[in-house]
């Protein structure tokens, strides 16, 4: 299908497909933000970042916005998808509005092992406070924490299929809305944050090496192992620049 077609009723069966895989609150975000774009869509990526622009978006959230637009296009059966294109030709283009090293500092403050223990003795509702700890052991996305099969396996992001180590734990059912607002009121972390704090943890073992931590998480990029792995690569650095400079007897 030509791009320069496409409209609100394609939207409505592309989101209609989504619903099996994103959660409630991921729908309704990104129907918002398609809705607003797909006006935009058959001027090219250009115009589209010129728009962005206008409205003062951050690059991150331009970034989601070409990315969206790229899977809906692949999605309709677009053969030239000039936003695909304009992502694989230009991968550092966007730039994350945040320090995400930064971000992984401020988590490394937070004891593993105390999280767990908040999680088991909170009020949280018994099937909220298993499967926070399911997703605080496995490192496993929201998505993935749901859809994993009886020994694990699981289709991640980008298609990815990898292992989850579960220890037995049933799958959750209901909403992901009352899922997050009772952890986030009650233990002060959001779900991905869980997942996050497990990559953490995972880093701060010198016998887990870059690999393992990719395998784990579920991730494709080295860039991403590489900032949780900096505060132990800084520490080690740290040792060695103190061990050189230690009085010598």
């Amino acid at each position: 299908m030509d791009y320069i077609k496409l409209d609100h009723s394609h939207l409505g069966k592309f989101l209609a497909e989504k619903s099996h895989t994103w959660s409630p609150s991921t729908l309704k975000s990104e129907r918002a933000r398609l809705r607003q774009v797909i006006p935009w869509i058959k001027y090219g990526p250009q115009y589209v970042l010129e728009q962005c622009d206008k409205q003062k978006k951050k690059p991150y959230t331009v970034k989601m916005i070409f990315q969206r637009i790229a899977a809906f296009l692949d999605w309709a059966g677009c053969e030239d998808n000039p936003y695909r294109r304009f992502l694989e030709a230009n991968p550092t283009f966007f730039r994350r509005s945040y320090d995400r090293l930064k971000d992984v500092r401020k988590l490394s403050q937070i004891r593993y092992a105390d999280v767990i223990e908040k999680i088991k003795t909170s009020n949280l509702e018994e099937d909220i406070k298993e499967h926070a700890l399911k997703i605080l052991t496995t490192g496993a996305r929201y998505r993935e924490s749901i859809t994993h099969d009886k020994e694990g396996y699981v289709k991640g992001k980008g298609g990815k299929v990898r292992r989850l180590f579960l220890k037995g734990a049933r799958q959750y059912t209901r909403s992901y809305t009352r899922f997050y607002r009772a952890l986030k009121k009650e233990i002060g972390l959001t779900p991905h944050q869980l997942r996050k704090l497990m990559a953490t943890e995972l880093a701060r073992n010198p016998e887990v090496s870059p690999r393992d931590l990719m395998e784990i998480m579920g991730w494709t990029n080295m860039i991403t192992a590489g900032v949780y792995l900096q505060p132990r690569r800084e520490s080690k650095l740290k040792k060695l620049v103190g061990e050189l400079n230690e009085p010598q007897v």
